[in-house]
């Protein structure tokens, strides 16, 4: 259940982010929080825009249907297999 991306808005996002628990007013908030005044585009804040994951600890990466993070975990877990 990873937000692995603070830079740009990802398409479930849009999607899901109305209607849910997590609303994307919510999620914006939650990354606020996170971010603080760090850039957002850092890869150690944004870990999908870093150049690898090589070296990453094994993970298990859950994804749900109508989630507005889910894009972010399922590009996650593709980086992390690939790396």
């Amino acid at each position: 259940y990873p937000a692995t991306n603070m830079v740009e808005p990802m398409r479930s996002h849009g999607l899901f982010g109305g209607g849910f628990l997590l609303t994307r007013e919510l999620l914006e908030w939650f990354a606020a929080q996170y971010v603080g005044g760090a850039n957002p585009s850092d890869p150690r804040l944004s870990v999908l825009g870093a150049d690898g994951l090589g070296g990453v600890a094994p993970a298990l990466v859950v994804t749900a249907g109508f989630d507005p993070l889910r894009d972010e975990g399922e590009a996650y877990a593709h980086k992390l297999r690939a790396a």
